[in-house]
């Protein structure tokens, strides 16, 4: 069904004009879609040329990033953010849909070789019972063993 409205928008961008049949409004605080309080709130609208031209643009733009994302990279994405911010692993999982944390973990939470090397360096100040010297590391395109599938 989205899938049709939303050929249908791209033939009415194609004309000039675009449909308005959902509108969004708030109550008690919360929005909500409705389809509109009189019987005109749904209709077809004109665009003026620099409003058609902008919405083509970002018609574009979203299709681009459709072809590039799929949902198991929202999620990745979603997850390795979580993990970032240090949010309950249990939470995170059951957020995006999952039972188990550690098939969070494992299928969507990509290797970090700075938060390895922040472990590297905490056990080692741990073991040695002082601080670490400061060295510069250069990154020279290092393997964080992920390959090209990152």
């Amino acid at each position: 069904m989205a899938g049709n409205a939303a050929a249908t928008q791209r033939r009415r961008l194609d004309a000039g004009t675009l449909a308005i049949e959902i509108t969004c409004v708030v109550i008690n605080g919360q929005v909500v879609e409705s389809d509109g309080k009189t019987e005109n709130a749904q209709r077809v609208i004109a665009l003026d040329p620099f409003t058609l031209a902008a919405l083509r643009l970002l018609v574009e733009q979203l299709d681009t990033e459709r072809a590039e994302l799929g949902p198991d990279d929202v999620r990745h994405s979603y997850a390795t953010a979580g993990r970032d911010a240090k949010i309950d692993w249990k939470a995170l999982s059951v957020r995006i849909g999952h039972a188990d944390v550690a098939f969070t973990m494992k299928q969507y939470v990509q290797a970090d070789l700075e938060a390895d090397r922040q472990v590297a360096n905490t056990l080692a100040e741990l073991i040695i019972g002082g601080s670490l010297p400061s060295v510069v590391i250069e990154d020279q395109g290092h393997d964080d063993g992920q390959g090209d599938a990152a």
